[in-house]
């Protein structure tokens, strides 16, 4: 380039003569300013990439390792294109080396031209010097061809060098870029403390404690009751045994038995009768009943049947009750009647006397009732021991049949209400702090896939706390969103009117279970820990409806100003096609092999979870609803079977006077009908608050039972006890009609 730029200046005319021009040169100079260009690019662009590595390398130490990979591949594959470079250069050079000698060539063959037609009497010399630079010049155009050859291979060799350096940088590139996404998805560690019931996999344990402990809570409620009402029945009985055996106990005392002998009689016969039922009971509640419980308690779990282990401390303590309600109540009213004389016992016992009651003072109703009407008020008064006795005994067994049924209907439907109504969404797909922009795209396509019907963006945050009366610390779910992006899968209503609510502008709305468990309304503040353990003071906005797991709901502005931060989405609400528990689980899958997916948390697990535990206790109350009417059945029975026995002189005194048969059994059985209704009445009234008692007491901390009932609770043991009531009323109207009344008028002295 230099000798041409030199003769062209010199001798314009030899140049162009020997095809040197301006436009050769300037073409020529281009091209290697273009290719000084591109090796000065390449430099600059490694520098670059060297200073970004050299910056990073100060700032991720974390990720130090990887990027020191990087840059010493990096500099690998820069070598390499120096040295491509390099041959190109020496490539070019020889070439212009080679074009040098064709020039000069052509300039001696020129010459020889000049001297030949100069001098043409010295022909030989001439054609000598001109056959010299016909070589010359042939020698010049060999090396040029030679050098042309070597540039076009230096030029193939750099390109090819240089197309696999690019892909070798590109792919040096995309490497350090994932490095420098994994370096900024790391965080300081954090250590967390697991028990039983919080461990990772721990569904099974966790529903097995909290269905035993349900049961648990059953038993330790209910039995009271039971025994009450039985023991009520108990004392009954044996009281109207000592009452029939009076004449006999009259008879063996005149016949010289002494007091203590005659009471022998009665403690044997309650001792037999207690000791037996007793026995009986607890080789049925420790063997059969937990049998029939065990099976839904362990049907979804792969373990070892239940141990049936035989408990005396239990035994005794019912042994012993059993004994105060069947020995001590004949022994204490046998020892009280045998305190008369022979001839006296050998007499029935005088009737109770007749006294006037308050509702004889109340002439405005009195006057209004007729005779029949007044007779059953004065009885119901004049055997208050038998009024209250079934008064309490159906009571305890309609309490007993409510809350059961009660807890039944709360038990129906949670599962439902809660994630079919109140939380619509299947799971809550929470991912990486950072997503790289494949990762992202690979996630919106699922999301865009005919497998979901619809997604939304939300932030959520899983913190853990102690709360008051609760053994275990629980799991709390913040879930902070605009009301647009929670609305279409999380329907908030207010937990007393149950209208719907929308997010409050100051405070946050809370569960209603976790309100209870913190003893917080509307206004109050309570703590909250945040993820890294801080605790943070909200203000309760509101109490919302929900029956299964622990929520915080708040708006962006309102976490912004609680916790100092604004909140960045980092999890979605997603709704499937499919909702089966296998479809739901199955996509659940495809969506944690997702990269930039952390965690998918779906609601078939904790349906499962409420469903277990609502199964075990549902079989636990239809166990006691049956123990329950068999209850009633027999209060009424034996209570009616006394009232007929004892007053069988009176029914027949008034038969021979002229009633007829219905009037007869209604004058004795209205009694019973009205006293029934009082304790019906009564024994709602006490069961509803045997119900509260049991679902709070029964529920997990996690779970809330449904505290409504409905109508059908309240009918369902009234009609049963009616039901009762017209099947004894026929037993007894059956009964009177087979009286033989001379036998019954017959006198006894």
């Amino acid at each position: 380039l230099a000798q041409g730029k030199a003769l062209l200046a010199s001798d314009p005319d030899a140049a162009a003569a020997q095809g040197i021009t301006e436009a050769s040169l300037q073409a020529m100079e281009t091209a290697l300013t273009q290719a000084e260009a591109k090796l000065t690019q390449t430099e600059q662009a490694l520098n670059a990439k060297e200073q970004v590595l050299t910056q990073k390398e100060q700032e991720r130490t974390a990720g130090q390792t990887a990027i020191s990979n990087a840059e010493v591949e990096l500099a690998t594959k820069k070598q390499q294109l120096l040295a491509g470079q390099e041959a190109y250069r020496q490539g070019l050079a020889k070439y212009y080396a080679s074009y040098s000698q064709y020039v000069d060539g052509l300039d001696q063959y020129r010459e020889g031209v000049a001297a030949f037609e100069a001098n043409a009497g010295t022909l030989a010399e001439g054609k000598a010097k001109l056959a010299e630079a016909k070589k010359t010049l042939a020698d010049g155009e060999a090396k040029l061809a030679d050098a042309k050859t070597q540039l076009k291979e230096s030029e193939e060799t750099y390109n090819e060098k240089k197309e696999t350096a690019d892909k070798d940088i590109q792919k040096a590139e995309s490497e350090l870029e994932k490095a420098e996404v994994d370096v900024s998805k790391l965080s300081k560690p954090k250590y967390s403390v697991y028990t039983r019931s919080t461990m990772l996999g721990s569904e099974g344990f966790f529903n097995m404690k909290e269905t035993a402990e349900g049961i648990t809570s059953v038993g330790n409620l209910f039995p009271i009751v039971l025994y009450a009402v039985a023991a009520l029945v108990t004392v009954t009985t044996m009281t109207r045994f000592v009452n029939e055996e009076r004449i006999n106990a009259g008879v063996l005392k005149a016949l010289g038995y002494e007091t203590k002998d005659v009471m022998k009689k009665f403690a044997v016969y309650g001792f037999t009768a207690g000791v037996s039922g007793t026995v009986l009971g607890i080789l049925l509640g420790t063997y059969a009943l937990p049998s029939a419980l065990g099976a839904t308690l362990m049907k979804d779990t792969v373990l070892p049947s239940i141990q049936l282990n035989f408990h005396p401390i239990i035994a005794v303590i019912a042994i012993v009750c059993s004994l105060v309600c069947s020995v001590v109540p004949p022994l204490w009213i046998a020892r009280r009647e045998l305190h008369e004389q022979a001839s006296a016992l050998l007499l029935p016992k005088a009737p109770v006397a007749g006294s006037k009651i308050l509702l004889e003072r109340i002439p405005f109703i009195w006057n209004r009732l007729s005779f029949t009407h007044k007779v059953t008020a004065r009885n119901i008064f004049r055997y208050k021991q038998r009024m209250l006795m079934t008064i309490f005994g159906v009571a305890g067994s309609v309490a007993l049949l409510f809350a059961g049924r009660g807890i039944l209907g709360s038990l129906d439907g949670i599962a439902d209400r809660q994630f079919k109504e109140i939380a619509t969404y299947d799971a809550i797909v929470s991912k990486d702090t950072v997503l790289t922009a494949s990762e992202e795209a690979a996630l919106h396509n699922y999301l865009s896939s005919s497998s979901v019907t619809s997604y939304s963006d939300i932030y959520s945050e899983s913190v853990t706390r102690e709360v008051p009366g609760v053994d275990d610390e629980q799991s709390v779910t913040v879930l902070v969103g605009k009301e647009a992006s929670l609305s279409p899968y999380l329907h908030l209503n207010d937990a007393k009117s149950k209208k719907a609510v929308t997010l409050p502008a100051e405070g946050v709305l809370i569960s209603e279970k976790l309100a209870k468990l913190l003893n917080v309304k509307a206004g109050d503040n309570f703590t909250l820990p945040n993820k890294d353990g801080v605790d943070v003071t909200l203000t309760v906005g509101g109490v919302v409806e929900m029956y299964a797991g622990h929520f915080v709901v708040m708006t962006p502005e309102v976490y912004a100003k609680a916790y100092g931060v604004v909140p960045q989405d980092n999890a979605i609400f997603v709704q499937f096609k499919d909702k089966d528990a296998a479809s739901v689980q199955k996509a659940a899958a495809d969506l944690m092999a997702l990269g930039g997916v952390k965690a998918v948390v779906q609601n078939t697990s904790m349906v499962s979870r409420i469903d277990t535990i609502v199964g075990s206790l549902s079989r636990v109350m239809m166990i006691l609803t049956a123990v329950s009417i068999l209850l009633a059945v027999v209060i009424l029975y034996n209570l009616t079977n006394i009232n007929v026995a004892e007053r069988i002189r009176e029914l027949s005194t008034i038969k021979v006077l002229g009633f007829l048969n219905k009037e007869v059994t209604m004058y004795i059985y209205r009694e019973t009908i009205l006293l029934s209704v009082i304790g019906m009445g009564v024994g709602i009234l006490f069961g509803r608050v045997l119900h509260r008692v049991i679902i709070e007491t029964v529920a997990p901390g996690f779970v809330m039972f449904n505290p409504a009932v409905g109508w059908f609770v309240y009918v369902l043991p009234c009609v049963i006890v009616i039901v009762i009531l017209v099947a004894l009323g026929y037993m007894v109207n059956h009964l009177l009609q087979r009286i033989d009344m001379l036998e019954a008028l017959k006198s006894v002295d």
